[in-house]
């Protein structure tokens, strides 16, 4: 039988594991829109440099 506070130990890593996974996601989707941006804004000829 599982130890209900292994048990429940285990769910609290496995949830900081989605946690960070899913920080990881947003920070790559975040980069690149960001990415999208730059481009667009140099393809329309108005960026700075």
């Amino acid at each position: 039988m599982i130890d209900p506070d292994e048990e429940l130990q285990e769910k609290a890593s496995v949830d900081e594991a989605i946690e960070r996974m899913e920080e990881h996601v947003s920070e790559r989707d975040a980069h690149e829109d960001q990415g999208l941006i730059e481009k667009r804004t140099r393809d329309a000829g108005l960026d700075d440099g």
